[in-house]
């Protein structure tokens, strides 16, 4: 078993457009060599002072171990360092999307695709002088620099050129999110059982209210005997209305067994990006994402961390994922 906190940072890559809009250029930096990590300084010093933006798919995870491992660099990836995080674009253009990695994002802006090259879904490379290495990791920072300009295009596109959903204080704000984030990783900042309890309270409240708003307003049972037909016919419904109002049916994902349109996230949110908000239909299905949403939030991260995680039908709830005195046990 390895320890992590003597895990080293391995290599560090980076790619940039000189200027804001020249070509692409790119680094990758060896850590083990003192000249590429006093070059590697020099650089994000040299950002720094320019005011420009760091942005990375995650970002905060490789700010903070770049700040633990290598304690040289914290004056310098410090606030007011910019920062931002391509889930936060991507989430400013649509926050209904489901995806959440690169290798979910990049594709589906015909930037680039991942290959799996064994069956683990993992690529081991013999050292940090691996070319194959090099350019996995340059592969992933331009991919995530050519996706984020392909994402701002079509926010400026849909919602105008003097969105504010681009504006620098959008960007300052969400900057500073992202750093509150990190002083409160490093801090350990224990959370409020009490206000959570409250917090899980409320959200119980909204998730019965969408349940019996759905019950009352449109007869549909979205838990327990009836709700899975029910989700189907909502389906049907909304592309029924597609087809006569002669609007163009997305591609939607079907069941391997019985071909069944899926009621899952990816199909409800292609559904609603074409259906008219004030239809009934965008309605129903906006309700049970909704619903979903909160109930996902309850089952992933209320419940476990106040009564612990359920292990399934007649299994006792593992409470290993329970917080202990307001701090969050390892592996949660």
């Amino acid at each position: 078993r390895h320890n992590p906190t003597t895990l080293p940072i391995v290599t560090v890559g980076l790619s940039w457009r000189s200027g804001g809009d020249g070509p692409m250029e790119h680094a990758v930096y060896i850590m083990s060599n003192p000249q590429h990590k006093l070059n590697l300084l020099a650089r994000l010093r040299a950002v720094r002072d320019a005011g420009c933006i760091i942005l990375g798919q995650n970002v905060t995870f490789d700010l903070l171990c770049l700040r633990h491992f290598w304690p040289a660099c914290r004056d310098i990836l410090e606030y007011p360092l910019k920062i931002i995080d391509l889930l936060i674009i991507g989430y400013l253009y649509d926050e209904g999307r489901a995806e959440k990695s690169l290798k979910a994002t990049a594709p589906l802006w015909r930037v680039t695709e991942y290959g799996i090259e064994d069956e683990t879904g993992f690529t081991q490379y013999p050292d940090e002088f691996s070319s194959g290495l090099h350019r996995y990791q340059i592969q992933d920072t331009a991919s995530t620099l050519l996706t984020y300009e392909k994402i701002c295009a079509a926010i400026r596109s849909y919602y105008g050129q003097d969105t504010e959903k681009l504006s620098p204080f959008c960007y300052d704000w969400y900057s500073r999110v992202l750093w509150l984030i990190m002083w409160m990783s490093e801090s350990g900042i224990p959370m409020d059982e009490a206000a959570l309890q409250d917090q899980m309270a409320l959200t119980e409240l909204s998730h019965q209210g969408l349940l019996e708003t759905a019950k009352q307003w449109w007869d549909i049972p979205l838990v327990g005997t009836g709700s899975q037909t029910a989700r189907q016919d909502v389906m049907a419904d909304a592309i029924s209305y597609l087809t006569s109002h002669d609007l163009d049916v997305p591609d939607l994902a079907v069941t391997e067994k019985r071909g069944d349109i899926k009621c899952d996230k990816e199909n409800r949110n292609a559904l609603l990006s074409v259906l008219p908000p004030s239809s009934d239909q965008a309605r129903k299905l906006t309700l049970i994402r909704h619903f979903e949403d909160i109930g996902g939030l309850l089952s992933r991260y209320y419940y476990p961390l106040l009564h612990g995680r359920n292990k399934g039908k007649n299994r006792p709830k593992d409470p290993t994922t329970k917080i202990i005195d307001g701090w969050i046990p390892l592996g949660i």
